[in-house]
């Protein structure tokens, strides 16, 4: 069971009868993904729509982009058709298309909800399906800042000085990374005491950690991280190993970072919890002590030299077609650095598989002594 199954359960009933939940924020996170600007009010138009009163003229075009894009229907359809969330105001979006321009790349989409309840959801897109998002998404490997945490928190303090509510502050993916970030520098004691909760949907860490900002021990009470028990992507720069709330998936690799393979305890409204394997724990441990390894030029030449090798692909659904192309053209790619550059790609991918392997014969050889 998942969110779909949850909404079919609970559709009819209100926030009174079951009080805002982790479900919820997961939906209203998923719910971004969607085209909204097709019909949702601007940040610039101070107006919201009713989620009841929005006609959708084109439901393939306002899916496009999700990577699950049916089950995305599925939902806004069982949302808009229902009285938890058929009251729901949506508006104040705010976009930023996908850039590659002198080495930034920028992808950014937010949207503001008022609930039934008289709250308000700053919701963060995550990465959608074009190859430009996720760059950015690599590029937070080696990059203190990233283009979409400032226009991130920008928005999040325009969105605050125009509705007075209490909120949270919510994201998938990069959406929860930057639902982080936003909260971490709204700098404002005032703002700070109306944030309710800050959500991170398997989003990844900050590359100096988000307990270095200086108002994570004030607000760390109101944060929660959300993986999966088979994922890749919460795991990157994770500092909240042991505090994350792990939920069961049933997707595999990066299928387990789509919000639908989520399981849900349907009586209990809530994710059924999981448990990480010792493989997926030491990947996160080899990986993130390689991150902290190696030089950020030699994360940027890392990054540059995936994306060379992507750069006729235009979207993750063009992925199978171009693998193929990939392999072949992989070579001549690689031979267009250096000399020095493909020595260094070449240790980086040593240096990578020995952490790998030390961390798991350290494992096994601590287990064989106990």
């Amino acid at each position: 069971m998942n969110i779909i199954h949850y909404l079919n359960k609970y559709q009819n009933v209100t926030f009174e009868e079951l009080e805002f939940n982790e479900l919820d924020s997961l939906i209203l996170s998923e719910l971004s993904y969607m085209n909204l600007d097709m019909y949702v009010p601007r940040l610039c138009d101070n107006k919201f729509i009713v989620l009841k009163d929005m006609v959708i003229r084109d439901p393939k075009a306002f899916s496009y982009g999700s990577v699950d894009h049916k089950n995305n229907l599925k939902m806004f359809e069982l949302m808009k058709n229902g009285k938890r969330f058929e009251d729901l105001q949506i508006g104040l979006y705010k976009s930023g298309l996908a850039i590659a321009k002198d080495d930034e790349t920028k992808q950014f989409f937010a949207v503001t909800y008022i609930l039934p309840n008289n709250t308000m959801y700053i919701a963060f897109r995550g990465t959608d399906i074009t190859i430009n998002g996720w760059k950015e998404d690599f590029h937070m490997c080696f990059m203190e800042t990233v283009p979409s945490q400032i226009d991130a928190l920008k928005y999040t303090k325009n969105v605050l000085k125009k509705v007075k509510l209490p909120f949270y502050l919510g994201g998938h993916s990069k959406g929860g990374n930057l639902a982080y970030y936003s909260a971490l520098n709204l700098n404002d004691m005032r703002i700070e005491k109306r944030l309710l909760k800050v959500y991170s949907f398997d989003g990844p860490g900050h590359k100096n950690g988000f307990k270095s900002f200086d108002n994570y021990k004030r607000l760390k009470k109101r944060f929660v991280k959300y993986m999966t028990n088979r994922d890749w992507v919460g795991m990157v720069y994770n500092e909240n190993r042991k505090g994350a709330i792990i939920v069961s998936a049933t997707g595999f690799l990066l299928g387990g970072h789509d919000p639908f393979t989520w399981k849900v305890d349907i009586n209990k409204a809530r994710f059924k919890r999981g448990r990480r394997s010792k493989m997926y724990i030491n990947s996160e441990i080899a990986f993130n002590k390689w991150l902290d390894s190696i030089s950020d030029g030699d994360k940027v030449l890392a990054c540059d030299l995936v994306f060379n090798l992507l750069k006729d692909t235009k979207t993750v659904y063009d992925l199978p077609k171009t693998v193929g192309s990939t392999l072949i053209h992989g070579k001549s790619i690689f031979n267009t650095y250096s000399e020095e550059e493909r020595d260094r790609i070449k240790a980086l991918i040593k240096k990578l598989i020995k952490e790998y392997i030390s961390i798991n014969f350290k494992t096994k050889k601590i287990e064989k002594k106990k």
